[in-house]
């Protein structure tokens, strides 16, 4: 089983982009649960007309994103958990994911493809234990076990409104061996819907990276994080050589 996580709010755009990348893939097997935070924008009305037996929907009101990811977690049912927001879609490999048991793995996980500047870049994942320095892969290319996560308690921080998914990556990667790479690109991700890059999400990035990895790894600084950023916006093709050159 797997079942796919979207919060939206006001984003019918972005929502129905990542419906038709799962709508052919839905079954018994495959579940989509939405968590809308009350849209206005329409995003409910689309939503109640392409409902079906395998689309769970909820609409109202929440305290933010990862407030909204763990109310889609507690309505996950056994398998695997994809937290795949409204913008972000998938690829028809990413449900490869269906051939593995999570009686054998807590967490699997694949590339990601970026879209900057209209143009697509392969981002391959890096080895997990270089999760102590940043994160490893993009959360939207993480499959999670919903047994593990429910067993161990884990859910989304609400102290972090930026990073709450590194620190639920990193308890899961520091509870479990037994992860699982994908060599495959299992989503798209369209950059300029990332956070822009500021000095709150390095607090909560280095406050994480404090509590699981100690004091070592808070390299790099802020400084060269964010020229990083720059580099990645201003001349993606060179950024993503080099980068899937260090993989």
């Amino acid at each position: 089983m797997l079942n796919i996580v979207t919060v939206c709010f006001n984003d019918l755009k972005g929502l129905k982009a990542t419906y038709n990348s799962i709508q052919d893939s839905l079954s018994q097997k495959v579940r989509w649960i939405v968590i809308d935070g009350c849209s206005t924008d329409g995003s409910v009305s689309y939503l109640d007309s392409v409902s079906s037996e395998n689309i769970f929907i909820i609409s109202e009101e929440d305290e933010g994103l990862y407030d909204a990811m763990n109310k889609g977690m507690k309505y996950a049912s056994q398998g695997w958990i994809w937290f795949l927001n409204a913008g972000d879609t998938a690829t028809q490999d990413a449900f490869s994911v269906l051939n593995f048991s999570t009686e054998e793995y807590d967490l699997i996980y694949g590339d990601a493809f970026d879209i900057v500047n209209d143009e697509i870049h392969l981002k391959k994942a890096a080895n997990p234990k270089k999760n102590a320095r940043k994160m490893f892969t993009h959360h939207q290319a993480i499959f999670y076990s919903v047994s593990f996560l429910f067993s161990n308690k884990i859910t989304y921080d609400l102290r972090y409104k930026i990073a709450s998914d590194y620190d639920l990556t990193s308890k899961v990667l520091l509870l479990s061996p037994r992860i699982h790479y994908l060599s495959i690109a299992v989503c798209v991700f369209d950059t300029p819907r990332i956070s822009k890059f500021s000095k709150d999400s390095f607090r909560e990035w280095k406050a994480i990276k404090r509590m699981y990895y100690g004091r070592y790894f808070f390299r790099p600084n802020y400084l060269e994080l964010k020229l990083k950023f720059i580099l990645k916006m201003k001349t993606p093709s060179l950024y993503y050589k080099f980068k899937n050159l260090r993989k």
